[in-house]
């Protein structure tokens, strides 16, 4: 179901809205569940017992049908998940997608805010980590620029640091595939489609041509 909606398939059973982007807007996807090497896992759909699974080719043809269809002049895809690094591994650059994972091809991806870090009220160690490394430092980065322009590129960097492993702690091994020149000269306001704050604050590139996911699924 996930890839009629980002390909715009409106005919596949059960889908009521689908992603309704154009050759000249910029797409920002963004994926945070379980992996295996070249997979994704979906929690089971209401009413089953069963997960679901998107596998590397069944990625591939769908943003093969998006890059077919001019469903984005530019993409970027970032994905939390073990093993996240094998689904872009051979991105072709002339897609004009960039993607960053929290893991590489072989390593899992990091929880943070786990058991001994989270306690209940009444002191019970609580038994699951309440977020994930990769996606708790993406949103402090986003969140601490509050809007002003903030280089993909520096967001990067910031990210792959602050995940990083470290003689304090077990971290993640954070990987960029695909078309770099997108993560080297665009900012995140470029496709987060972020509202500035401040009155004085202007736009990077002049206009907003980004797309928020659910912007532009109808």
């Amino acid at each position: 179901m996930f890839e009629a909606v980002i390909t715009g398939n409106t005919s596949y059973p059960g889908v009521h809205k689908v992603l309704n982007s154009t050759e000249d807007d910029h797409v920002f996807m963004y994926w945070d569940d379980h992996g295996v090497p070249c997979g994704l896992m979906f929690g089971p759909p209401l009413g089953t017992e069963y997960y679901q699974w998107w596998f590397k080719p069944d990625i591939d043809r769908s943003l093969k049908t998006m890059f077919d269809k001019k469903m984005y002049k530019r993409m970027i895809i970032l994905v939390e998940a073990c093993n996240s690094g094998c689904l872009f591994e051979d991105l072709d650059p002339k897609m004009n997608i960039w993607a960053m994972t929290a893991a590489n091809q072989t390593m899992p991806s990091k929880g943070i805010y786990c058991r001994q870090e989270s306690k209940l009220p009444d002191g019970t160690m609580f038994p699951y980590c309440l977020g994930d490394m990769f996606t708790i430092n993406v949103m402090n980065d986003v969140e601490a620029f509050d809007g002003r322009p903030r280089k993909l590129k520096d967001h990067w960097k910031t990210v792959v640091n602050k995940t990083a492993t470290t003689k304090d702690r077990a971290g993640d091994y954070v990987s960029s595939w695909g078309n770099e020149e997108i993560r080297d000269n665009f900012t995140i306001e470029d496709f987060w489609g972020i509202t500035h704050r401040e009155p004085h604050a202007h736009r990077h590139h002049g206009e907003d041509n980004s797309v928020s996911f659910f912007k532009y699924i109808s």
